[in-house]
């Protein structure tokens, strides 16, 4: 399967506040077939300003639960 082009998009939340429900919204333009997932990284920054990432790579992980039905292969 050939993937491409392939295009980032980048969500912010301001104020730390991501509660997971946009994954309600990205599951609505993926079923009308407007996007298709096919990775997803987080990132954040702790209080000293470290960042930190975490690609969601294991979908059995139930911190991605809302998400994993939404990714692509």
């Amino acid at each position: 399967m050939t993937l491409g082009p392939l295009e980032y998009t980048v969500i912010g939340f301001e104020g730390n506040r991501f509660n997971g429900e946009i994954a309600r919204d990205l599951a609505d333009v993926i079923d009308a077939g407007i996007i298709a997932l096919v990775d997803l990284v987080f990132v954040t920054k702790d209080i000293d300003g470290n960042a930190k990432s975490l690609e969601l790579d294991n979908k059995d992980d139930p911190r991605f639960a809302s998400f994993t039905p939404m990714l692509q292969g």
